[in-house]
């Protein structure tokens, strides 16, 4: 057996003896020997600490204490001469033969590698004071022993200044390693191990056992020996030139003076994602859907980011406070989705981007816009004029409304005009509230204005448009046509009459026949349709139509205002003029009063 220290015989079979101080060269990491004859040691200068080559790889010795070169001082790997049993009795030095199971009675076979270390007991070791402990020594085949006395002369738990190499330009969300930094020569007892970080996932590897999160505070748990070497790693925050930083203490308390502190700082490149925006919806838009298309503005970045989700609100407030929907970490609709149902409401929409590391945008503009309370399967017919109000000009099917409570209003066409340009009377108009508790389909007739009487040099012929005109004999239309009535929900609202018609010897305008009334050569005007109150024009050449009837469930008016068109007559409720009321039908006015019937729906 031999034993060589950095190639110098220290120890054969035939020449027993204790160590003598042997110098075993000084290298750095990157020049370490690559090979060397089993049991050879080297000091790292690098690393700091002694290794002794294993016959495959150089492996970390250790040392402590004023002696750091000594192997006789725990933490320290050896090797044997003969068959020797190591014993302590004082519990405070254990032995192995695989760096793993430390007993205080270990028999080792010649010329094998063995571990030491101390117990747990040298955790109670004061700062500054001294520390021993004594190992047997049983040569057995030999039949020789020895009591070998180990001591620190001053236990020193507070390593020397140190440092963790800074890393720049590093991507956002990845997780970066420190340099090791190793305690030899540092310290020579084990002391605590804390800290803290900006990144939630920092975490600490001692002697390379495993990475374990850093304890704020020092704890038994997390300690270090003058054997060791440390590393830590965190998480990079996301933003451009965003400092990461990790400290980590080492000592005896928390106490000034304690303990020695490093700080591993990582600094971001310059990249961010641009801000998007919210291109669909426009803001304020009034939309006739519930489930709402949403598109944003390509992804854009600064440092070459890919775009790897996004995240979709929709709030009823400007603050987001209440999320009605929202798609986050969405992968799949980067930019461009369909909500879900949404509530009828003014809402709000926003969305930002992310890219492959975690890194967010800015939360983009904020847009607003309303969600229907009624649907309509022809926007031409059927439009939302704002968030309560909906205006129906023609007739339209299929309306879908939402549960609540609305105020309908309809009103008929208005009569057409006379030969000689007396204008026709105005459409009745008629509204009642209803409420719904649950979506229903509902459906409007409106009827058009009635046609205009036309002038000798048209010839004879109709001009049709409405029902209510007249034709006289030779096909001469010289009053204007009554209007059309319009219907929902049993509430009928007439048309206005028509215009009449002056000359002298003229046909009979209108649906009159020439028996009724006192023609007196002129045209009466057509009589409206559904009410009676449209039959009932002013009599004389120059008399404009009548206004029309309103009924709801044979609840008819048969009032009329005479004049130049005649104003609306005929009311179901308050919310518009009675008879003779000088304020005709809000919706078209008598003084021209050919317009198309209409509806509209008021969300109360």
């Amino acid at each position: 057996m031999t034993i060589k220290i950095n190639g110098i015989t220290a120890i054969t079979n035939g020449r027993r003896g204790i160590f003598r101080t042997v110098n075993p060269g000084a290298y750095t990491t990157a020049n370490r020997p690559p090979g060397a004859s089993e049991g050879d040691v080297i000091y790292d200068t690098d690393e700091k600490n002694i290794f002794v080559w294993n016959g495959t790889e150089w492996v970390g010795a250790g040392g402590g204490g004023g002696n750091s070169l000594n192997p006789s001082i725990p933490p320290f790997v050896s090797r044997s001469g003969p068959k020797t049993r190591l014993t302590n009795s004082d519990g405070k030095i254990v032995f192995s033969l695989d760096n793993v199971s430390f007993v205080s009675d270990l028999t080792i076979e010649p010329n094998t590698i063995f571990y030491s270390e101390w117990t747990s007991d040298i955790n109670s070791a004061v700062q500054g004071q001294s520390y021993s402990s004594e190992v047997n020594i049983n040569y057995v085949e030999l039949g020789i022993s020895e009591q070998l006395e180990i001591k620190i002369n001053q236990i020193d738990k507070i390593p020397d200044p140190f440092s963790f190499t800074p890393q720049t330009d590093v991507i956002a969300g990845t997780t970066l390693t420190s340099n090791p930094v190793a305690m030899l020569g540092s310290i020579n007892a084990p002391t605590y191990v804390w800290g803290s970080s900006d990144s939630p996932s920092a975490q600490i590897n001692i002697a390379e056992l495993g990475w374990v999160a850093i304890p704020a505070s020092p704890t038994a748990s997390v300690m270090v020996t003058s054997k060791d070497q440390i590393e830590v790693r965190h998480e990079a925050l996301t933003g451009a030139l965003i400092d990461t930083t990790t400290s980590i203490n080492i000592g005896i308390s928390a106490n000034q003076g304690d303990f020695e502190s490093a700080d591993f700082v990582t600094t971001n490149f310059n990249s961010y994602i641009i801000t998007p925006s919210i291109t669909s919806p426009t803001n304020g838009a009034i939309l006739n859907v519930l489930a709402v298309p949403l598109t944003s503005s390509s992804f854009q970045s600064v440092g070459g980011l890919t775009h790897q989700s996004t995240d979709w609100e929709i709030a009823s407030d400007p603050e987001f406070q209440t999320i009605v929907w929202s798609a986050l970490a969405n992968t799949g609709a980067l930019t461009s989705i369909t909500t879900a149902t949404l509530p009828v409401d003014q809402l709000y929409v926003r969305v930002r981007y992310r890219d492959t590391v975690g890194s967010e945008s800015a939360w983009s503009n904020t847009v607003t816009f309303d969600t229907p309370f009624a649907i309509t399967p022809d926007s031409g017919k059927a439009q939302l004029s704002s968030r309560d109000n909906m205006n129906i000009s023609s007739t339209v099917s299929n309306i879908l409304i939402q549960s609540g409570t609305y105020k309908f209003t309809i009103w008929g066409g208005g009569g057409g005009n006379g030969r000689m340009g007396k204008s026709g009377g105005a459409g009745g108009s008629v509204s009642k509230t209803i409420t719904y508790t649950s979506q229903t389909n509902i459906s409007f007739t409106i009827g058009t204005a009635g046609a205009n009487g036309n002038q000798p040099e048209d010839g004879p012929g109709p001009v049709g448009g409405s029902p209510g005109g007249g034709n006289a004999a030779t096909g001469d239309w010289r009053g204007g046509a009554g209007g059309g009535y319009s219907n929902f929900s049993g509430m009928t609202a007439g048309g206005g009459g028509g215009g009449g018609s002056s000359g002298a010897g003229a046909p009979t305008g209108g649906g009159q026949s020439p028996s009724e009334g006192n023609n007196s050569g002129a045209g009466y005007g057509g009589r409206g349709q559904s009410g009676p109150g449209g039959s009932s024009g002013s009599n004389g050449s120059s008399g404009g139509g009548g206004g029309a009837g309103s009924h709801s469930s044979g609840n008819e008016s048969n009032s009329n205002c005479s004049g130049n068109g005649g104003n609306n007559s005929g009311s179901f409720d308050n919310s518009y003029p009675a008879s003779f009321s000088s304020s005709g039908n809000p919706y078209n006015g008598y003084g021209n009063a050919r317009t198309n019937g209409g509806a509209r729906i008021e969300k109360l």
